[in-house]
């Protein structure tokens, strides 16, 4: 299976920051996925198979502890790495005992986004693109 990951965060500019990362890395645009609520994210769930979930916890229709305990809850998705980037320090904090892999606050160094997406996606097809790592 090539390395799919599922961006949930209703910030576009959130959403095109995590994307420029996962395409440097040599993710292909079509296994980078948004969904901006909780709910076109679980659908995209149902859909596909995903490598990891990057996830803002405060997003329009749920309870952000609640959707990491709806992923970690379901034996089907529960092996998923869930990485939180968060403006939200305090609530990023509760977010490991709730099932979070890693917690990122932001702003996200893209930097420590790239190391921690390296931990849990599988290697890409493609080449990544020069000068990833000094990207800010």
């Amino acid at each position: 299976m090539s390395a799919r990951l599922l961006i949930v965060d209703p910030s576009p500019v959130a959403q095109a920051i995590v994307q420029k990362i996962a395409r440097m890395m040599g993710l292909a645009p079509e296994d980078v996925v948004v969904a901006a609520t909780s709910v076109a994210a679980w659908q995209q769930l149902q859909s596909g198979a995903f490598s990891a979930i990057i996830t803002e916890l405060i997003v329009p229709d749920s309870d952000g502890l609640a959707w990491l305990d709806r992923l970690h809850n379901d034996a089907r998705l529960c092996k998923i790495p869930v990485v939180v980037h968060t403006a939200h320090h305090q609530l990023g904090l509760v977010a490991a005992t709730h099932g979070a892999t890693h917690v990122l606050c932001k702003p996200v160094r893209p930097e420590a986004l790239r190391t921690v997406l390296l931990q849990h996606l599988p290697a890409p097809t493609s080449e990544p693109s020069p000068g990833v790592a000094h990207e800010s």
